[in-house]
């Protein structure tokens, strides 16, 4: 059983605010201005518990100079501590946060406001927010406090007149905050209920918005007082009360958020009539004064909207307010309960800042930073309009591993065409699909997280692939999406620390509705951003076209909550620079060399991404490695006839070619759809790899980067003798694979003239780049000799 608070605690408590505001902001100490800030809602927490004790000492001085008593009066203020909240444990948690953080009371330095901001301002925000409302609580309580006070004061005088005289001397009880008691009461108890017209659709609307974090009022009218009350509260700092009408007509009337906050202080009040605890509330308790006041304020406010008010306000509509417009609850920060951390965006280089598909609603970005090597974070950022021309933004942020992370391509599932650009992206803790706007932006995106650049953005769907294999019998034939990879990662640039995308609210011709059918395969259409759970969709998108593809579906068809919260400690990124020196030493005259593990780092040249391994060798040196830079691939998104998916690259070398012998090229005049690649032409295997779906995990282009990525053998695509690749015409023929040409390819000139002629198409002059980087490899080698 909870014991009766008394006047001495609420006096104590109001020292004790006293000393802590003296502790931390006194101006002898020069406080910064954040630290200073948040001293003025601590002192002003401080005043009005000390007005409460004001008014307090106020009675109590009447009840002794008419020597009714000479001890302190033993009144029940229980209630006053359930109504202004639990300020008690918010200014232990000020103490705590000032004492943890003095360093802050003198030092105003740059480094001092930056650790301010991002490590403390969380907390100090949540802090405020309690602070602000035990204010805003006290304000309203004061009066009907002293009111309850003063008047029990005069009752006790009258019962202690003498009864000869039948009558009871009008007793002048002079108060802080009113000047006449009984009259103050009079006003509290003759006031009329709040009237204002709550259509039954908004009151459904409340009902079930009430029920959000309280299911038992699904089932039961007893709404509940303390909350119910710091709710009306909110709602009604945000109300009408600050508008100002103008003459015209259309300037007397307020927002529709700002009437619908009225309308549902009205509705509060209503349910908060049927609770138990304020109908049966016992003569010491001021919830019933409390809440009367809050009733007077409210019906104060809805008498402007009447014919007696000399400046009638007029009624907005409410018809395009949406469902979160109808909350009745206040957002309250929870406390934090981890210790304080964040990444430095600072430390990071920016790789990619593109806009997403986007609606005239609602616009989005993406932006890509690198942490480290092997570390990413992908921010997304949607920001929606609504039909008032206001904004809101929301945010997410995924931090993920190139090693773990995966993307399964669905805009290049074989058959699907150009109609779709999206994918699916997968952490370890989320799985998230993207739309983007184009498909160039969505090959940047790719090769962010591969290493490998899509070569001169070459992306050809609606193509036929023809496999030869030593030992089958006829060929494989499969449905295909080509693209021409060279190695190249993308040169970031140092993060500011946001964004800097312009937000474009447009319609966009490749949103995910749009998307019926991968070759026949249905694809689930995913819901338009038009509520918050729908403003990020992140369910599993991918799930029935693993199962139309009879694949077996490891991501589940759950909804998967993505985390925004994960923290990332990084590093700045190395320097990436090439040298031509193979070891060094700071200390030279060191004569011997501890073993030690070797630990790597990579350097990159301008088209390679791994041509310099750097190995610590010891604590004091370090050596390069150089490895041959990787070959260039011709990568195809294979639909095989059983209707699984694979992924087949080529590695373009020196011998892989065109073989116009193998089709129709050759022969003059004649319109050939057809390119057939070979080696050597055809006396060698072509250097391939396969990587079959066999579930959904596997049907990831992130296994061809350069982070996952196995060298042959692995992978190895054993016996694959010639891909003949059938276009939809001629002309994309020619532009993948040239023409049969007769240039006499003698000299290195010749071998240039004849590229760029467009005799070898996009495929040669890939081709060409891998030879140059071989050359500068080679070249390399020979001067380190």
């Amino acid at each position: 059983m909870a014991f009766p608070i008394q006047i001495g605690d609420v006096i104590h408590l109001g020292k004790a605010a006293w000393e802590l505001y003296n502790y931390g902001w006194n101006a002898d100490l020069r406080a910064s201005r954040q630290y200073a800030d948040f001293g003025q809602l601590v002192k002003s927490l401080a005043e009005n518990l000390d007005n409460i004790g004001r008014v307090i000492n106020n009675a109590v001085s009447h009840m002794q100079t008419r020597r009714m008593s000479m001890a302190l009066p033993v009144w029940d203020l229980t209630s006053v501590r359930e109504i202004t909240g639990d300020y008690t444990n918010t200014i232990l948690e000020c103490n705590r946060l000032l004492k943890q953080n003095e360093q802050f009371r003198q030092d105003t330095s740059p480094m001092s406001n930056i650790e301010w901001h991002l490590l403390l301002q969380p907390n100090v925000d949540r802090l405020k927010q309690r602070v602000e409302m035990h204010n805003n609580k006290i304000l309203f309580l004061l009066k009907p406090l002293e009111i309850d006070l003063l008047c029990r004061i005069h009752e006790d005088l009258a019962s202690r007149i003498d009864v000869v005289y039948r009558e009871v001397r009008m007793l002048r009880l002079g108060g802080m905050v009113v000047d006449d008691p009984q009259q103050g009461k009079e006003q509290l108890d003759s006031h009329e209920t709040p009237s204002l017209p709550i259509s039954q659709e908004h009151d459904f609307n409340f009902q079930r918005a009430s029920e959000v974090g309280h299911p038992e009022l699904r089932d039961s009218d007893n709404f509940p007082l303390a909350e119910g009350s710091e709710s009306l509260i909110s709602l009604f700092q945000n109300a009408t009360s600050e508008f100002q009408p103008g003459i015209f007509l259309h300037e007397r009337s307020p927002s529709p958020e700002q009437y619908l906050n009225l309308l549902k202080c009205v509705w509060i009040i209503q349910k908060l009539h049927n609770n138990p605890r304020l109908r049966n509330a016992d003569s010491n308790s001021h919830w019933p004064s409390f809440i009367k006041q809050l009733e007077l304020n409210v019906s104060q406010e809805c008498w402007r909207f009447t014919a007696q008010c000399p400046n009638q306000l007029t009624p907005p509509s409410t018809f395009a307010l949406v469902e979160e417009h109808f909350s009745i609850w206040p957002i309250m920060e929870p406390n934090e309960i981890l210790s304080p951390s964040y990444v430095e965006q600072g430390m990071m280089d920016e790789l990619l800042q593109i806009q997403l598909a986007s609606t005239p609603t609602n616009a989005k970005t993406l932006r890509v930073l690198r942490a480290t090597e092997n570390r990413l974070r992908v921010e997304e950022t949607a920001t929606e309009r609504t039909p008032e021309g206001k904004s809101r933004t929301e945010s997410r942020i995924l931090d993920l591993r190139l090693k773990t992370a995966k993307i399964v391509p669905l805009y290049a599932a074989p058959g699907r065409g150009q109609s779709a650009h999206n994918i699916v992206l997968r952490t370890e803790s989320s799985t998230t699909q993207l739309s983007f706007a184009n498909r160039k932006d969505i090959l940047k995106f790719q090769q962010a997280l591969t290493g490998f650049k899509c070569y001169s953005s070459y992306d050809r769907p609606n193509c036929q692939v023809s496999l030869i294999v030593a030992g089958k019998n006829g060929p494989t034939i499969a449905e295909a999406h080509v693209q021409l990879w060279m190695p190249k990662e993308i040169e970031g640039t140092p993060s500011t620390g946001a964004s800097t995308a312009t937000v474009n609210f447009q319609p966009s011709r490749n949103s995910v509705a749009s998307i019926p059918t991968v070759a026949g395969i249905p694809i689930p259409n995913f819901p338009t951003p038009t509520s918050p759970d729908t403003f990020f969709t992140t369910p599993d998108p991918f799930a029935p076209l693993m199962k139309s593809l009879n694949l077996k579906d490891t991501l589940g068809t759950s909804p998967t909550t993505v985390s925004s919260s994960t923290f990332l400690s990084v590093s700045p990124p190395r320097n990436m620079e090439r040298s031509s020196s193979q070891g060094s030493s700071p200390k030279s005259g060191s004569s011997s060399r501890r073993p030690s593990s070797m630990s790597l780092s990579s350097n990159t040249s301008q088209g390679s991404r791994t041509t310099r391994v750097t190995v610590k060798l010891g604590p004091q040196e370090e050596g390069y490695t150089y490895r041959r830079p990787l070959r260039p691939m011709l990568v195809l998104y294979l639909k095989l006839p059983d209707q699984k998916l694979s992924f087949v690259t080529i590695h373009i070398d020196e011998n892989t070619a065109m073989n116009p012998e193998r089709c129709k090229c050759h022969i003059s005049g004649n319109h050939c759809p057809i390119s057939a690649i070979e080696r050597s032409k055809g006396t060698k295997d072509l250097l391939a790899q396969r990587y079959d779906a066999e579930d959904s995990e596997d049907w990831d282009i992130t296994r061809l980067g350069t982070t996952k990525r196995k060298e042959l053998p692995e992978q190895e695509f054993r016996g694959l003798q010639r891909v003949s690749i059938k276009f939809e015409n001629e002309q994309l023929r020619k532009e993948f694979g040239g023409v049969a040409c007769r240039c006499n390819l003698v000299r290195v000139i010749d071998l240039q003239k004849c590229i760029r002629g467009g005799h070898q198409g996009l495929f040669g002059e890939v081709k060409q780049h891998g030879r140059r980087e071989m050359h500068l490899w080679h070249h390399e080698q020979n001067e380190r000799r």
